[in-house]
């Protein structure tokens, strides 16, 4: 589909055609791996904050907040992931 532009309103003549706009496109990211990973890091994490409160190892409680933080940016991308590109 076409439009036709004309001149400005002294002349009314056609100018050419322009051509029509190109249908919308949509960019986004795959939430799966990011997800999955998120899901699995949460796991651990909360199982090594289980073990960390029962036994009160330092490595304990620097892998689980380690793990916190991994799971918790792996999060985000899954939330950013939702967002369209364009």
């Amino acid at each position: 589909m076409s439009m036709l532009v004309t001149r400005p309103v002294e002349t009314g003549e056609p100018i050419g055609e322009v051509p029509a706009l190109a249908p919308e496109v949509g960019l986004s990211r795959n939430p799966l791996l990011p997800g999955a990973l998120a899901l699995f890091a949460s796991a651990v994490a909360l199982a090594f904050l289980w073990r960390a409160i029962a036994a009160g190892q330092v490595l304990d409680w620097c892998l689980a907040a380690a793990l916190a933080v991994l799971a918790a940016s792996q999060w985000r991308a899954v939330v950013d992931s939702r967002i369209p590109l364009l």
